[in-house]
């Protein structure tokens, strides 16, 4: 599987384009690290142009090695500006992979799902990786199909 590394805060996240699944990869690491300046210089001045240029539908979120919980800072700052941004992408289908190591990073991830907005989100949860994958295919039938 071929993949480039778009960006990357040691120790926090890192993101990666995904030749085979065609897609942005994020892995996160620890949440609890993480400032509204990290999510800024990460997702939205370089993961959210790559994600245009590629006009992809698809951003996998890969939370299996996460810990901790997002500050509330962060947590606005996803739903005031990542959400806002990201609705500019071709993205619709978000996949997120369950930490197997925290059930605080897991509890801090869902706070982050999108309200109201103008596109239609497919938010699909998945345990694994090789879930992920699947509910992926899948998803990308149904998103056909409609």
């Amino acid at each position: 599987m071929a993949r480039i590394k778009i960006a990357e805060i040691p120790g926090k996240i890192v993101s990666y384009w995904d030749d085979r699944l065609e897609c942005v990869i994020d892995c996160w690491e620890n949440f609890h690290l993480v400032t509204p300046d990290d999510l800024q210089s990460i997702l939205i001045e370089k993961v959210i142009p790559f994600l245009r240029t590629r006009k992809t539908d698809t951003h996998i979120v890969d939370n299996s090695k996460a810990n901790g919980a997002f500050s509330p800072e962060c947590v606005r700052f996803f739903k005031d500006v990542v959400t806002l941004e990201m609705q500019k992408t071709y993205v619709r289908i978000f996949v997120t992979i369950s930490s197997q190591t925290s059930s605080l990073a897991n509890i801090s991830m869902k706070n982050l799902r999108v309200g109201d907005t103008e596109v239609t989100f497919y938010a699909i949860d998945a345990d694994t990786f090789d879930g992920a994958i699947k509910a992926l295919a899948s998803a990308r039938e149904m998103k056909k199909a409609s």
